[in-house]
């Protein structure tokens, strides 16, 4: 699960290459409610209506786990495809 932004514009252009910023919260954050992951940094002010020039995938690590390297690439995978 994550939350995603996409800037205003951005299927204007389909050709158009934006960047990525993938957000990695902190510890106090993980669990099943998604909703956690916007508590601070870029998806806070996304929350709060702060527009960037850029993609903001935020993933939320599930309780009492770490970030795995592997799905982390898995969804950079994924949304570079799509």
């Amino acid at each position: 699960d994550y939350l995603l932004y996409v800037p205003p514009g951005y299927a204007a252009d389909p050709a158009k290459r934006w960047p990525l910023v993938l957000f990695l919260h902190g510890a106090g954050e993980r669990g099943s409610e998604l909703q956690k992951v916007a508590v601070h940094g870029p998806p806070k002010l996304v929350k709060q209506g702060r527009e960037f020039p850029f993609i903001l995938a935020s993933p939320q690590c599930p309780e009492n786990q770490v970030w795995d390297d592997a799905a982390l690439i898995a969804l950079l995978d994924q949304l570079q495809a799509s």
